[in-house]
């Protein structure tokens, strides 16, 4: 093969770089001496049998690289196909055994000195036959049929017979679709087994030559037992120009592509259509100077197990309705729109094709995002079937025919489960589509049509004539924020797996969602749920909106769009030159008069050229004038690109004699004028006549309820009307003509866009925070100056639907009012839209800060001191002051305690901060106990009329024995014993004792707290001590706050605070057993990941907590899982009581490997490590993107959908 680059060819050959594992594979090669005899290889290992399988050439004295294992115990047997073993035979040379690198082995093989080689004799195959077997089943070597084919297009290659054959594993059509209807309804419908292989045209296949050199072609036969139909996955597809790939049939009756360089896409993949029956020929063409261009492997064999085709798996459900018949004769046009695609080769869904404001007939196509296996990574190897659809009702068939592949994500919301894509390639005329009109509008649908493919079956329609309501995924209960809109039960028809990712179509004939799932199913009424296009319409703006009109909707529109004419073109008038002088040539720029999604080519004529002639450049035709005269001039502009053959003419006259036309000058360029506004446009700049002659101007709208025109002379007024209904930008043409009245008569023209405009409301500012006080009543704002309206329109305002833990909230008009609830920070979002205009909501944030009372909190209500000592307490504000705030301690009346400072500082910025009072007793002589209150008088900024608490104070006298005091004690039930501090006054030199007891209150001894009594003694010189009493932590609900009483009395060498013969002291008990939390798993995936893929989750509680909760999260590995295969973050999860949400939130991640490891799964069980949480496990299914063998069923544990 005289070919560039044959010795790089001859070395990847003798190289062989083998990716299977060595145990559980095998060789068949083809060793060849001398030409023409060849012999078929095998490669064994004397303790693991067959090795591996490869389909690559083994030139005698060349080295075979293995991938694992090594020479020692390996024998090589050969067979010639053509005469038995005898000198042709090889064997290894061990002598030749080394290590190349990268760990791989190498064996030489070299010509034996002796006939027959030990080791296994390989299989005797056809004559002229070489088979390379991939796989990791038991080693099998494909014959090909006996049948000889017809020769191949292109002339001087070989017969189909002598191809090398790729051979996967045999499909067992029975079973596969009964394990793919296990699955369950609802989601893409299985009707493929995808098959990896790694295969390009280095290491697989045959290369050859056309008869006449100039085109190199390469050849595989991929061959698949029992399939009933194949299509192929190229994970690397770069076709040089001139190149061309087609898969067809042995016998060349069914062909798929040509594919060429046009099909070169920057996700750099090609997916191909199905071809029917398990057995395909790749044939690739290129120029033989263009080979080292050519990049192509072969990722995916798509064995087939439902014929998309012939449906030769059982069909859809009964109920369901072909779009041929009278239900879908007024959606006519809707239903060209709908479309059958594949992912991956192997799972199908629905999907339709979309307008946008442009209305460029751009290919998007929308969809359900959980079509798709993993995002980014999948919309590659979309191939979309158009018009698959029965002729008539309820009899006929169809075909995939009108097909195309490739797209690229435009768009993915998993809450609402939209995929919006970009198809790679212009729709083809051909296929009769249309794009369809949307509406992202809120307004609740009152019927709706649902079109699909059930099952992969034909189109078929279903009718819903009742009132649909927005929900959340799922669910029966309607809200404004729901993602879904669900169809309540379908009057006729039902959706079914397959039907995933159709749209739904309200009454006006625009879509509004895409399904997601649901329960409908022949034989009952249950709901479907449609991802809401509302729920997304931000963001589908910057895809649907491209010229930004701000509109909720848009209709449908045909997709081929044929050239058309724009404007009439316009008589002209050339004038003759004179005696010696040059013609005078008009050009006419023709561009603006025609239109095409592509471009066009343009061509001229002249009706009689002994008066006019013509000449087309581009888009421009110059008019040469000859003789007086008329002559019509026909201009054709036709489709560059495209459907051939289609034009549109247009005619104008073109008059030679003394005059010209009038011609522009410059452009008039476009104007953007504000609703109920004016612009004025100089007209006589805009034109000129070579004559001098006055021009008469003309001027007109297309659309005069958008913006009318008037003139006063040469001035041109555009007057913007109000639009109704209310658009954000309306756009029209203006059209002004000046006309050589006085002269030729004829005119020219300038058109130029005009944007009619209403913008929405707009924010003004930041709003100031909102400060509010308990306890101070409620604080009216008026939000109106938040914003404002370009057009002055009058504003409805709407607050977002939420409740706040901090305050509550209501709106009038512009009027908010807010009342205080609990001390916190919120931002509460309030919107402004025009009340007789657009609907747009303009957005707004405020914070709202809740403050405590004002008060002062001192931390002692009564105080001993001993004379000539010191005791403090403390003084801090409640909350925070608007200003500076001063407070004075000073002792009521008497002398006998004195207080410092003398006055406490708080600021706004530090108010938080307690402050410390010393209160010293004065000495005496006397042997008496004296009282006293210090009183706090408090004043400045928002303070002044803050009351503060006083202090008693007694002051004991050191004269006389100690007095003993003691203090409350508090803690919950489950934090251990309560302690009671008890104290003397001072210390003596005497021991000092007390007898104790405790008694009932609200809690009772033995069930809340364990009895306690005996005697408590201060050894001489000391003040403190302290009396435990046990606590019982009970499982009682609701029990509130319990106390007890523990009293002292009997004190020897003391006396009591109070100077009665008992001091009693007050336990708490705070209850920790509040009813337990009911928790619900939420996840938007039905707790289905793939691997490489995050999926988030939600733990909700039924009802805020009144105190920290916290639970641990405990995987448990199922289905070979091990804690390598997925991670999820955190594994505690922890609500704080005043918290706004009930749920919180954590991802799960399943790390991508190579293994395929079907079933795997994980079930997480949650502990509580607080106030229990009630909840059941939940299982977390990954799927493995290794190419899955084993049905494993269709969904995690949670709850999911049907049909979709």
């Amino acid at each position: 093969l005289r070919l560039p680059g044959r010795m790089a060819r001859t070395r990847a050959l003798e190289q062989a770089a083998v990716q299977s594992r060595c145990a559980t594979a095998h060789i068949a090669c083809a060793c060849f001496p001398r030409p023409p005899t060849f012999l078929a290889l095998h490669l064994q290992d004397g303790s693991r049998g067959l090795l591996f399988s490869h389909g690559k050439f083994v030139l005698p004295g060349r080295h075979l690289y293995l991938s694992n294992g090594s020479c020692a115990g390996l024998s090589i047997s050969a067979t010639n196909p053509q005469g038995g073993a005898g000198e042709d035979a090889c064997e290894v040379d061990r002598s030749g055994c080394r290590v190349v690198g990268f760990g791989r082995r190498a064996c030489r093989l070299r010509r034996p000195d002796r006939p027959g080689a030990a080791g296994m004799m390989a299989p005797r195959f056809p004559a002229g036959v070489i088979a390379a077997v991939l796989g990791v089943w038991p080693a099998a070597v494909l014959a090909q049929p006996g049948t000889e084919d017809p020769a191949p297009a292109i002339p001087g290659l070989a017969p189909l017979s002598e191809v090398l054959v790729l051979e996967t594993p045999p499909v067992d059509v029975v079973a596969a679709v009964a394990a793919a209807s296990v699955d369950g309804r609802g989601g893409p419908v299985p009707f493929a087994d995808p098959f990896a292989v790694d295969v390009s045209t280095i290491s697989h296949g045959r290369w050859e030559a056309s008869s006449d050199g100039r085109t190199a072609v390469w050849r595989l036969r991929v061959v698949s037992p029992g399939a009933v139909s194949l299509n192929l996955g190229f994970d690397r597809y770069r076709m040089p120009p001139g190149g061309r790939l087609r898969v067809h049939t042995p016998m060349g009756d069914e062909v798929v592509g040509p594919f060429t360089e046009a099909d070169n896409e920057a996700h750099g993949e090609l997916w191909t259509q199905v071809l029917s029956g398990g057995d395909a020929v790749i044939e690739v063409s290129v120029p033989v100077d263009r080979i080292g261009e050519l990049d192509l492997r072969l990722d995916s064999v798509n064995r087939g197990f439902r014929d998309l085709a012939d449906v030769r798996s059982p069909s859809h459900g009964s109920c369901s309705v072909d779009v041929a018949c009278s239900s879908g004769d007024a959606w006519r046009d809707q239903i060209r729109s709908v479309g059958l695609y594949s992912v991956k080769g192997s799972l199908a869904c629905s999907g339709a094709l979309l307008n946008n404001t442009a209305l460029d007939a751009r290919p998007l196509f929308l969809t359900a995002y959980h079509c798709f296996a993993n995002t980014g990574g999948t919309a590659a190897s979309v191939v979309v079937y158009w018009n698959y659809q029965r002729p008539v009702c309820g009899s006929g068939t169809a075909t995939l025919g009108d097909s195309q592949s490739g797209a690229t994500f435009r768009y993915l919301q998993w809450q609402a489960d939209i995929a919006l894509l970009e198809l790679d390639d212009r729709l083809e005329p051909e296929h009769d589509l249309y794009l369809a009109g949307w509406d992202l509008g809120s307004q609740t649908p009152a019927s709706a049509v649902g079109i699909h493919h059930p099952k992969n079956h034909f189109k078929s329609i279903n009718v819903e004539n009742e009132l649909l309501r927005r929900t959340a995924w799922s669910q029966h209960y309607p809200t404004d924020r729901g993602t879904h809109w669900r169809v309540g039960g379908w009057a006729s028809g039902a959706n079914e797996k397959g039907s995933s990712g159709s749209p739904l179509f309200d009454a006006n004939k625009r879509i509004v969602g895409t399904l997601t799932g649901g329960d409908s199913e022949c034989g009952n009424a249950e709901a479907d749920w449609y991802g809401a296009l509302t729920k997304a319409r931000l963001a589908l703006d910057d895809v649907l909106d491209p010229i930004g009109t701000g509109d909720n909707w848009l209709d449908g529109m045909n997709a081929d769009l044929a050239p058309r004419s724009l404007q009439a073109l316009d008589d002209k008038a050339v004038k003759l030159p004179g005696d010696g002088e040059s013609p005078d040539v008009l050009t006419v720029d023709l561009a603006p008069f025609f239109f095409d999604d592509g471009s066009l080519t343009y061509t001229a004529t002249s009706s009689d050229e002994s008066k006019v002639t013509v000449a087309v450049t581009g888009s421009s035709v110059s008019i040469t004038p000859v003789a007086t005269g008329v002559s019509t001039i026909m201009v054709t502009a036709t489709e560059a690109e495209g459907d051939s053959g289609r034009t549109v003419t247009q005619t104008f006259r073109a008059v030679a004699g003394a005059n010209r036309s009038p011609e522009t000058v410059g452009t008039l360029g476009a104007q953007k004028v504000r609703q109920r506004r004016t612009v004025e446009i100089a007209l006589a700049s805009a034109f000129t006549d070579g004559e001098g002659d006055a021009l008469t101007y003309a001027a007109s709208s297309t659309d005069a309820s958008v913006a009318r025109v008037s003139l006063s002379g040469s001035t041109l007024t555009v007057e913007a009307l109000e639009v109704s209904p209310p658009t954000i930008h309306v756009p029209v043409t203006i059209d002004v003509t000046a006309t050589d009245t006085a002269g030729s008569g004829t005119k020219a023209r300038h058109r130029f866009p005009v944007t009619v405009f209403n913008d929405p409301p707009e924010a003004v500012g930041s709003p100031a925070e909102v400060q509010l006080r308990i306890g101070d009543g409620s604080e009216v704002v008026d939000v109106s100056s938040w914003f404002t309206d370009p057009e002055g329109d009058a504003l409805d305002y709407t607050l977002r639907d939420h409740v706040y833990a901090t305050f509550k909230h209501s709106l009038s008009g512009s009027m908010l009012t807010l009342s205080p609830v609990a001390r916190g920070r919120s931002r509460l979002a309030v919107g402004a839209r025009e009340r007789e205009g657009l609907r747009r909501v303009v957005w707004q944030g405020v914070h709202v800060r809740v403050k405590n009372r004002r008060g002062v909190i001192v931390s002692a209500e009564e105080l001993n001191v001993v004379e000539g000592a010191t005791a403090t307490y403390t003084v801090v504000l409640d909350s925070e002051p608007t200003g500076q705030v001063t407070i004075a301690p000073s002792v009521a009346s008497g002398g006998k305690v004195t207080v410092s400072p003398s006055s406490l500082t708080f600021e706004a910025t530090d108010w938080e901060t307690a402050q410390t009072v010393t209160v010293t007793g004065v000495e005496d002589d006397d042997m008496a106990s004296e009282s006293v209150t210090i009183g706090h008088a408090v004043s400045g900024a928002d303070y002044g009329s803050v009351t503060a608490a006083s202090v008693s104070v007694k002051v004991l006298d050191d004269e006389g024995p100690p007095v003993v005091s003691i203090d409350a004690a508090r803690g919950p039930e489950n934090g251990g014993p309560l302690t009671f501090d008890v104290a003397l006054a001072f210390s003596t030199t005497e021991q000092v004792t007390v007898d104790y007891a405790t008694s009932d209150d609200t809690a009772r001894a033995g069930s809340d707290y364990t009895a306690a009594s005996g005697t408590l003694t201060f050894a001489a010189g000391t003040t403190t001590g302290r009396i435990v009493v046990s606590v019982v932590d009970d499982e009682r609900l609701n029990e509130g706050e319990e106390t007890f009483l523990l009293t002292l009395r009997n004190p020897v060498k003391a006396t009591l605070a109070g100077d009665g013969s008992t001091l009693q002291a007050v336990g708490t008990i705070e209850d920790d057993d509040f009813p337990p939390f009911v928790g619900r798993w939420q996840s938007p995936t039905n707790f289905i990941v793939w691997e490489r893929e995050t999926i988030q989750m939600y733990l909700y509680l039924d009802r805020h907590p009144e105190r920290e909760v916290r639970v641990r999260v405990e995987p448990t590995n199922q289905g070979g899982a091990d804690q390598t295969d997925y991670f999820f973050l955190p594994s505690t999860i922890v609500w704080q009581p005043g918290e706004q949400f009930r749920w919180q939130r954590f991802r799960f991640l399943a790390v991508d490997d190579d293994e395929d490891d079907d079933c795997e799964s994980v079930t997480l069980k949650v502990v509580s490590e607080s106030q229990e949480v009630i909840l059941d496990p939940v299982t977390i299914r990954i799927v493995d993107d290794d190419g899955a063998t084993v049905d494993c069923g269709g969904s995690g544990s949670g709850s999911g959908g049907g049909g979709g």
